[in-house]
């Protein structure tokens, strides 16, 4: 979904710049003709930067809203998990410990 979201969004900005390139030399020219269909173009490249904004907010908006249901975990819960997974770690080895010197040497 992102994938596809960063690919209108590459589309967007290609067509906005080679149409600020057109509408920049049909003016340069000056003749009224091409003014027109300059400011037709300015006009279809204002509506694509507009439906382009939109689009990016509901993206960002979807975005917000997966983000909200989704618990991530903090850097202080990961830390807590370590921590306790040390102990944990730390209690294991001493009941081990406490279990050999119980059970004694093992024959050989």
């Amino acid at each position: 979904m992102f994938s596809l979201a960063k690919k209108v969004a590459l589309i967007g900005i290609g067509l906005s710049t080679q149409a600020k390139e057109v509408i920049s030399e049909l003016e340069k020219r000056g003749e009224e003709s091409q003014h027109k269909d300059a400011l037709r173009l300015k006009s279809l490249f204002d509506s694509a930067e507009k439906g382009e904004r939109e689009f990016c907010q509901k993206v960002d908006d979807l975005c917000k809203k997966v983000s909200g249901r989704v618990k991530f975990p903090s850097s202080s819960d990961i830390e807590r998990l370590e921590k306790g997974l040390t102990n944990l770690e730390a209690k294991f080895h001493e009941w081990e410990a406490s279990r050999r010197f119980k059970s004694g040497p093992s024959p050989s």
